[in-house]
């Protein structure tokens, strides 16, 4: 293990004076590399400003600090301290950047609105309140030498504040000031309560607002994203590590971003990013197909600075002072040329983003297919063969070892959160058979590749197709539904349920005499035939996340209405999950659309809430038998269809689900505690999908109120009274379901 020295020895006077930070450009420009930008013209004022900050003894004392701690970060890492895995670095780079970023939050003569011992803490907070994130550091607080990454990551700044307690003389800290210097390390995390930190410290017969400090600290922290923060041989070393797909979302977030505007004046913060050339992926390849894969992570990064900023308005306008305060993040794009191993590592990251957030089974599928191709150094077509990707792709052994690891991780991690998903689990199996089977010619493994993604994308086309081909027959006969609007409830995205409701609007487009409904998409026809489908999309609450300042992160109901929208729906109606049984009664539905998981020859599996929905119908269609009738006097019947394909089918899966006897287990996560009293192997939702009224989520706490979400629910397949696949449709009773499910998909799984 490695000891850290007490006697810190300054290395030489040129890392002295590198040290000087030096002022940035005119407030709102973003430096390329930061501490050595030079002043551009007018800028003296903001230069006077910067070097008024902190002056006489509290100045020198500053210095001191910047040094002594630069020296401790360098002397670790010179003495062999193994950076954290998978995380972006936090040495005297970082440092400097967050004590530049101050300047630039808080312009001109704005710093008078800080006495000068809250100057000389904001300031010297920049280079104390990641010294947790040092391995050695951390070892020694905790006196544990088996902490591991994550652990020392998640208490960082819990160690960064008892290191500066303890150690204050190493790092040149005064003694009077070395609580109050803690305090805005252990509250620069967005996980600590920023509410409880104290607004008046005493300090020297005078007093420091720490909250509002904390406050700045953590937006400074926030905002240090763009290239610098990983140059090219950190980068190198992470890659060596085999970073992990959400950790390097944070490393290319920060070579894709070029920089920051800052706009005190406006109460906005823009991030530049820097695209890459659509040439440099390849020659077919457009500027719209880069714009339509950046934009998820654009909108992470820039979501994600907003909740920061969140956090923190409240502190800095309760502070009672003119000091800058933050509403919004704005971004802008430009092009930027990008190294081979960018270009890759975008490629992977497009994907894998894709696959950590994206809701749809089915679009996984097509995304895991895809990403694999990608690896392999080629793009998918659905009308065409594939096409080379051109310089950057790995190749041969390298490629398939790439995939190999991709597998495993994307397997690993998606059945853990996602176990309901049957065909995910089939795909994972036929893709590492696959990469076992072939040699190490790329050409050979995308061929096949090609053929599934092929076969992924016509058995939708056949789900619409069939789809059509049901409610043709659904539909009397004689014309007696010229103008009739049809009532459907939706529970659960499902892009095959969309496609299943394109089937039932060509179906009317046609009997309407427009031949090909493909023909007229987007057209006035189509538009008019699709109001006739009155969608009822229940919000699919099991699935909501909120987050800091109640933003909201996830909602499944909107997620679902904006994807209907895409396809030419727009008599859209969000509804509360609770109200459906109100909805038979007082509204009337034609149908309830499902899709699945996965399915077998006594189930299928979808998230939960499913089984609710249809529990609802059932006993809602028992009660008022001979009660409900349609505008034509007769009575009328809920259908619930299951829209599934032959990808999820399972034969073999065991016909008896999961048993699990309950217990008392739980597992704090994030700060809340979340009831884990069933087996393993039925997953829950451990997120908040409630309000974030911080308060009450606080007396929750202290009441030792748990939370509980189950991820799966699993329905007997008799609750359906319809499947509808690519390979045909079937009506389903309960003597009736095993037959028809085998003759919809025979032995095809096996």
């Amino acid at each position: 293990m490695l000891r850290l020295s007490y006697s810190i020895q300054l290395k030489n006077t040129e890392a002295k004076s590198r040290l000087r930070i030096q002022p940035p450009g005119p407030a709102g420009d973003y430096p390329g590399e930061r501490g050595e930008t030079a002043m551009a013209e007018g800028d003296r004022d903001q230069k006077y400003y910067w070097e008024n900050w902190v002056l006489g003894n509290l100045g020198e004392t500053l210095q001191a600090i910047r040094e002594n701690a630069a020296t401790l970060i360098t002397n670790c890492e010179e003495e062999g301290d193994i950076p954290l895995k998978d995380y972006t670095p936090h040495g005297v780079r970082h440092c400097q950047a967050v004590e530049n970023l101050f300047h630039r939050l808080i312009p001109f003569g704005l710093y008078n609105e800080l006495n000068e011992l809250e100057r000389f803490h904001l300031l010297a907070s920049a280079w104390v309140h990641d010294l947790g994130m040092i391995r050695a550091v951390a070892i020694e607080v905790a006196n544990d030498p088996n902490l591991s990454d994550e652990e020392i990551r998640s208490s960082h700044h819990i160690y960064s504040e008892r290191y500066i307690n303890e150690h204050w003389a190493t790092l040149g800290v005064p003694y009077q000031y070395r609580r109050s210097l803690g305090l805005l390390a252990r509250y620069h995390r967005r996980k600590a309560d920023l509410d409880a930190c104290e607004r008046n410290f005493p300090c020297e017969g005078s007093s420091v607002n720490t909250q509002l400090l904390s406050a700045y600290l953590r937006l400074a922290d926030a905002l240090d994203i763009d290239e610098s923060r990983v140059p090219p041989e950190a980068y190198a070393i992470c890659l060596a590590y085999d970073i992990s797909p959400e950790s390097k979302l944070h490393w290319i977030k920060s070579r894709l971003a070029i920089g920051t505007r800052i706009e005190p004046e406006r109460h906005e913060i823009t991030v530049v990013f820097g695209l890459p050339r659509p040439e440099e992926f390849g020659k077919d390849i457009k500027q719209s197909w880069i714009d339509e894969r950046v934009s998820p992570i654009i909108r992470f990064v820039c979501e994600d600075l907003k909740e920061e900023i969140r956090s923190v308005t409240k502190a800095i306008r309760q502070a009672g002072r003119k000091l800058p305060f933050y509403i919004d993040v704005l971004h802008d794009t430009c092009e930027a040329g990008t190294d081979p191993q960018m270009l890759n590592d975008l490629r992977e990251l497009f994907m894998n983003f894709d696959i950590m957030v994206h809701p749809s089974a089915s679009k996984l599928i097509e995304m895991i297919l895809t990403t694999v191709a990608n690896i392999l150094g080629y793009t998918l077509k659905k009308n065409s063969q594939p096409v080379p990707l051109g310089p950057g792709a790995v190749s041969g052994i390298k490629a398939k070892e790439t995939t190999k690891a991709f597998l495993a991780t994307a397997r690993l991690r998606i059945l853990k959160t996602r176990p309901s998903h049957l065909g995910l689990e089939r795909l994972f199996n036929s893709l590492v058979e696959l990469n076992s089977q072939v040699g190490d010619n790329p050409k050979e493994f995308v061929s096949k590749v090609d053929i599934m993604f092929k076969e992924h994308h016509q058995a939708r086309r056949e789900v619409r197709a069939q789809s059509g081909a049901y409610f043709r027959q659904w539909m009397p006969k004689g014309g007696g539904l010229k103008n009739r609007e049809f009532n459907i409830l939706l529970f659960g995205y499902s892009e095959l349920v969309t496609k299943a409701l394109c089937g039932f609007r060509d179906e009317l487009l046609i009997k309407a005499g427009k031949l090909n409904p493909r023909d007229i998409r987007g057209s006035d026809a189509e538009k008019k035939m699709s109001r006739r489908f009155r969608l009822f999309v229940c919000e699919g609450q099991p699935k909501t996340q909120t987050g800091t300042g109640d933003r909201l992160i996830y909602h499944d109901g909107m997620q679902y209405a904006f994807h209907l929208q895409r396809h030419g729906f727009r008599n859209i109606i969000l509804i509360p999950d609770i109200v459906v049984s109100s909805m038979i009664d007082q509204v009337g539905i034609d149908f309830v659309l499902f899709g699945a998981d996965g399915i077998t020859p006594d189930y299928f599996m979808h998230i939960a809430g499913h089984r609710t929905i249809t529990s609802a119908v059932r006993a809602r269609q028992t009660l008022n038998e001979g009660l409900l009738h349609d505008r034509a006097g007769k009575r009328s019947k809920t259908d619930i269809l299951l829209i599934t394909s032959s990808e999820k089918w399972s034969e073999d899966k065991q016909s008896r689900p999961v048993q699990s006897t309950a217990t008392d287990a739980s597992q704090k996560v994030d700060g809340f505690r979340f009831w884990r009293g069933l087996s393993p192997a039925l997953a829950s939702r451990e997120h908040i999908w409630i309000c974030r009224d911080e308060a009450r989520l606080k007396d929750l706490e202290r009441s030792k109120v748990q939370f509980f979400n189950p991820r799966v629910d699993i329905i007997p397949i008799h609750e359906v009274d319809c499947v509808i696949a690519d390979t045909g449709w079937r009506p389903i009773t309960k003597g009736t379901a095993k037959q028809a499910l085998m003759e919809l998909f025979g032995r095809k799984a096996l």
